[in-house]
Formats: C-alpha cells, sequence, structure tokens
C-alpha cells in the first residue's frame, strides 16, 4: 500500500480476522480515546516510549502487514517531523516528544481502522452529531482517499513529462500549482456529481448509514484492559508506590494485560475455528 488504497483498508476492516476484529465498535473507540488520553498527559519520554510500543502491539494485533502499518503509519510522523525540527533549538528532548506522541495515536488509529469497517465508526458518530454533518464526515473521509490517490497518480504523470525540474523551481511551481488547482476543481466536480447521484437515489440526512449497535462482548476486555494500563502509566500511578517497586509494579501491569490479550485471543480462536 505505498498509496492510500481505500480499498486495501476496507478489505482489512471486513475481510480480516483477529481478536482486535472480535471487539465491538464502542470497545475499539473507547480504547482509542483512553490510548490519546494517555498521549496528552504525558511529559516523558521513556513513558511515552511504552506506549508507543503499546500502541505497536495493538496495531500488529490487527494482523495487517507489516508494509501496509508502515506506510499509513509514518505518513503523520513524516509531516509531524516538520514541526519537530522546528523546535529543535531547545534540545532533543521535545523533538522527541512529538514524534512520539504523533506515532502513538497513528499507531492507536490504524488498530481502530484497519479492524472496523467504516461504517460502524460513523454510525456512533451519528450518535453524537447531527445526521447531515455525519454523513458529510463520511462522504470526506472517503473523498480524502481517493483525491490523495489522484494526487499522485497526477504529480507521477506531471514528473515523466518533465514538469517539475529541480534546475527550472519558478516554472516547476507554476506547473505544481496548476496541478493542484486540477484537482480542486475535479474534487468539487465529483462531489457535485456524487450528491446528484444521491439525491435521484432518493438520499435524506442518515440514510448512507447502517445502524449497527453492537452489545458487550469478552473480546472487549483485552484492548480496553491494555489502554487502560498504559493511561494509569502516563497518569503516574506507580509514582504511588515506593521507588524500588515502581519498576515492579509497572512490569506486573504489563504483563498481566498482555497475558489477559493472550489468554482471550486463545479463547477467540477455539471459538472461530
Amino acid at each position: 500500500m505505498t498509496r492510500f488504497d481505500l480499498g486495501r483498508i476496507d478489505y482489512h476492516a471486513t475481510q480480516r480476522r483477529s481478536l482486535m476484529h472480535a471487539a465491538s465498535p464502542q470497545a475499539k473507540l473507547a480504547a482509542l480515546a483512553l490510548l490519546v488520553a494517555s498521549v496528552v498527559v504525558s511529559t516523558r519520554v521513556e513513558v511515552l516510549g511504552l506506549l508507543a510500543a503499546g500502541a505497536l502491539f495493538l496495531a500488529l494485533a490487527s494482523r495487517a502487514p507489516i508494509r501496509d502499518l508502515a506506510s499509513l503509519a509514518l505518513f503523520p510522523v513524516l509531516m509531524a517531523s516538520l514541526l519537530a525540527l522546528s523546535q529543535i533549538r531547545g534540545g532533543w528532548t521535545l523533538p522527541v516528544l512529538i514524534m512520539l506522541k504523533v506515532l502513538t495515536v497513528s499507531l492507536g488509529t490504524l488498530s481502530v481502522v484497519l479492524c472496523t469497517p467504516y461504517h460502524e465508526i460513523f454510525h456512533l458518530v451519528n450518535h453524537c452529531l447531527p445526521a447531515l454533518l455525519a454523513d458529510s464526515l463520511l462522504m470526506a473521509y472517503r473523498a480524502f482517499f481517493i483525491l490523495l490517490d489522484r494526487a499522485g497518480r497526477v504529480w507521477a504523470t506531471l514528473t515523466l513529462r518533465g514538469g517539475w525540474q529541480a534546475a527550472h523551481p519558478v516554472r516547476s511551481l507554476r506547473n505544481a500549482a496548476n496541478v493542484l488547482g486540477l484537482l480542486v476543481v475535479d474534487a468539487a466536480d465529483r462531489v457535485q456529481n456524487l450528491y446528484d447521484v444521491m439525491r435521484v437515489r432518493g438520499y435524506r440526512a442518515g440514510t448512507i448509514q447502517r445502524h449497527v449497535w453492537v452489545g458487550w462482548r469478552p473480546w472487549n476486555i483485552p484492548p480496553l484492559g491494555l489502554t487502560s494500563v498504559m493511561l494509569f502509566v502516563s497518569l503516574g500511578g506507580e509514582n504511588l508506590l515506593p521507588f524500588t517497586l515502581q519498576p515492579v509494579t509497572a512490569g506486573l501491569l504489563t504483563a498481566g494485560a498482555l497475558l489477559l490479550w493472550l489468554r482471550q485471543e486463545a479463547r477467540w480462536n477455539r471459538s472461530s475455528a
């Protein structure tokens, strides 16, 4: 998945099977919220390193190919590197914190997106927002990846035809501006055509969401348990204990969460066999 292939993302979410797929959408979004809260309150590099390791475990638990995970997770990290490099004058601590925070949230988000069909995610959003706004977010989500893929194809065409040359920066920037304008006009035209088709087919606000509500499942415990431990550690919960017991407590909590995960995954494998 060298580009943002929406079809591959949908395939991972609907066709693959893992313990993360078996958890309910509510539990996965709650686990993501706990992970984001852990990242927000963390200000220590070592703690964020542990959170990034936990988020990586969640992403790998989705059983998506490592190549796909890397191509999707590293894109926001590359974008954040511009901000991180601008803060390097004050030392390496702040840039490393920025990169770790972005990487952790990116991996956590992928663990949800690659294991949950998009209509289930946006159905939950529909409970918090007006139906028209929720539908707009859904269409924007799909249009974002489609336009990124089209932008990659147009950029490749521009490069192959000599439209971008380092020796002629002014002309190259002018061509890039024309490409950007083409994408904006094309996006507006596609959105209008899609809206017209939806109106002809009887679209009303909220009708493109499939109403799915999943109750409690035993497979919800592992992601919620692991992210709860991560939030406890990021809040400094281990500091409530004597200094000599802090590493032991953190290790026991992490080991307990992982053992619980493996036990539930074994149960899920037996039930789905």
